[in-house]
């Protein structure tokens, strides 16, 4: 993974408001990650604008083919990741 790369996910997974947390597995596969488990993951104009962001920013990406959209607690590594950010 590039150092470009690094500072966005880490940027996004630290960061205050992590409604959404965008990260690039691979060179064509990224995973949004919506972060309100206190809400059961539902969606609101603060989550729309970022996933909104997140997709223009992976259709900008010529190499992104696969988006996989996921949720806080359905996925235990981003939970971790989130929690230890304090």
């Amino acid at each position: 993974m590039n150092a470009k790369r690094f500072a966005t996910i880490a940027q996004h997974l630290c960061s205050a408001e992590r409604l959404a947390i965008y990260q690039v597995i691979s060179d064509s596969i990224a995973i949004i990650t919506i972060n309100r488990p206190s809400r059961l993951n539902s969606f609101n104009k603060d989550v729309w604008d970022q996933l909104n962001s997140f997709f223009r920013q992976a259709e900008s990406d010529p190499n992104i083919k696969v988006i996989i959209i996921t949720g806080v607690g359905f996925n235990e590594r981003i939970d971790s990741v989130i929690n230890n950010c304090e």
